[in-house]
Formats: structure tokens, C-alpha cells, sequence
């Protein structure tokens, strides 16, 4: 494959895991929030009601300033990230092997930011489930497993992490693990707040 190319998927991942967290707990937060609105303006505004099209707006908005601050790390050549070759020796006396990594100059800054800015949503989303707690409607209340799914989501961050830095010359390892470990996490937050209606 091509340099352009190879880098096109550096930028993809960070695009698809960006968006699709916004995606994920934008949906979750944002009928968290209707029902918080609901049950703490007990003379809600007559002339303003909380339609569909509101929750829609709020992940429109998450996405799009996921959108914003991703072009300028995407499109500036001195903070876009590119693919390096860098050679191995993962056991004394094998040959070197070599893998890809994805690197850029201004990671550093840009990275930081970008978590900054997810870990505000999830201290949005539980302070949300904190203030909807109370709410006697069962089929309403997900506080519960709101503040499961932040709390997972957290959890499962902290622990990628290191394993992400201790098993980078293992890059098929590191990715099979990573992989599944996202989905499966992704499966049991959706399954939390959303299967558990059927029941």
C-alpha cells in the first residue's frame, strides 16, 4: 500500500474511535438529559418542548466538534500523523523484525485535549444519572446504568492504556486484545441501557 494510504488509516482509527464514542454516549447522555429536563422544571416551559429533533442536535454537536478538532491535526503537515517502520528485536539472537506505528509531532498536544474533552462528557453523563436518580418511573430511570456504563467505559480506558504501550512490538496481539475487549465493552453498555427495556 502506499504512504497516503497507510497514514489515511492512522487518521481513520482516531476518526472512528472519536465519533463513534460521541455517537455512543451522545445518544445515551442526551436522553438522559430529556428526562432530567422533564422531571426538574415542574412548570416546563409551555412554548418549549423537548422533541426528538433536540437529542438529535446535541450528538449532531458532539460529532461536529469531534469533526472541528480532528481537520486541523488531519490537514496541518506538522501535527498529521504518518507511519514509521521501526525494527525490533523482541528475543536476543532473532532478527529484527519490523512493524508500523503510527506517530506524529503533535500528538502530544492535540491527544491530551481530545481525552480532556471526552472525560468532560462523562462527568456530564454522570452528573446527569446523579440528578435523575429519583425518578419513580422504572421504565425512566437508567440511572443506574448510566453511571455502569461511565464507570465501564472508564475502567476499560484506564486498563487499554498500558497494554497498549506494553504490548506495541506485538502489534497483532495488541490489536486482537484491544479489539475485542472494545467490543465487547461497547455490546455489554448498549445492551445495559437498551436491552434491559425488553424486560
Amino acid at each position: 500500500a502506499s504512504h497516503s494510504t497507510v497514514d489515511g488509516l492512522c487518521h481513520a482509527r482516531i476518526w472512528l474511535v472519536a465519533i463513534g464514542f460521541s455517537l455512543l454516549f451522545g445518544t445515551i447522555f442526551a436522553k438522559t438529559w430529556r428526562i432530567y429536563y422533564i422531571f426538574h422544571h415542574i412548570k416546563p416551559n409551555a412554548k418549549f418542548e423537548v422533541k426528538d429533533v433536540y437529542l438529535f442536535a446535541i450528538v449532531g454537536i458532539l460529532v461536529l466538534v469531534d469533526i472541528v478538532f480532528l481537520i486541523p491535526p488531519t490537514a496541518v503537515p506538522s501535527s498529521r500523523l504518518r507511519r514509521e517502520n521501526e525494527e525490533i528485536e523482541r528475543n536476543p539472537g532473532d532478527l529484527p523484525a519490523v512493524i508500523g506505528v503510527c506517530t506524529s509531532d503533535g500528538s502530544v498536544i492535540w491527544l491530551p485535549f481530545l481525552f480532556t474533552c471526552k472525560g468532560f462528557v462523562l462527568l456530564a453523563g454522570l452528573f446527569l444519572a446523579f440528578e435523575t436518580r429519583k425518578v419513580k418511573i422504572k421504565t425512566l430511570n437508567e440511572s443506574r446504568f448510566v453511571a455502569m456504563s461511565v464507570y465501564g467505559a472508564v475502567i476499560v480506558s484506564i486498563a487499554l492504556t498500558p497494554i497498549g504501550f506494553l504490548l506495541r512490538n506485538y502489534p497483532n496481539t495488541q490489536y486482537g486484545i484491544i479489539g475485542i475487549t472494545m467490543l465487547l465493552s461497547t455490546s455489554l453498555i448498549l445492551g445495559l441501557v437498551f436491552v434491559t427495556k425488553m424486560y
